[in-house]
């Protein structure tokens, strides 16, 4: 069953699909074309055809589906290399690493690229920060996380004691 036709039986509260006696030119309407969007889109062009159709059964034009057209050929070849793309050995180390498949590879780059970059600033957490581009409370969270520094108030009482 084709998601349009899957959509217009739940929406209509049928269990049956539409009926066959509908001439055959029509079934195939309704069952050919592809649904590009989610099913909530689909269930929404559903709700309208069923509106604004003055049958009772539900026509192909009502549904308003048009064929797919397919993706323009600029958008299927790989596009040039711009000076905002990650230098060539950034993106062979990060290809090696998506063909390792490891199960926490975001954080295991996010930490590499927090600590690496906190020794390069020479712990300085302004710098630190605005290298990625990000808060510094999110990079001090981060700096937590993976042990490089320690909340002060644990480190006063350590001093006191």
């Amino acid at each position: 069953m084709s998601p349009v036709t899957s959509a217009a039986t739940s929406t209509t509260g049928s269990t049956s699909p539409p009926s066959p006696c509908r001439p055959l030119a029509e079934r195939q309407a309704l069952l050919a074309p592809p649904w590009p969007g989610n099913i909530r889109e689909l269930e929404n062009v559903i709700h309208f055809a069923l509106i604004v159709n003055k049958r009772p059964e539900l026509q192909p034009e009502s549904l308003r589906l048009r064929a797919p057209t397919p993706a323009p050929i600029h958008l299927m070849q790989t596009p040039a290399a711009t000076p905002d793309d990650p230098p060539a050995p950034l993106q062979r180390a990060l290809k090696q690493l998506f063909d390792a498949e490891p199960d926490d590879l975001y954080a295991r780059i996010e930490e590499s690229t927090v600590r690496l970059a906190f020794d390069h600033c020479y712990r300085n957490q302004v710098r630190t920060a605005a290298l990625p581009g990000i808060r510094g409370h999110v990079l001090r969270a981060q700096l937590k996380r993976y042990g490089r520094i320690v909340d002060r108030p644990a480190a006063v009482a350590s001093l006191n004691a």
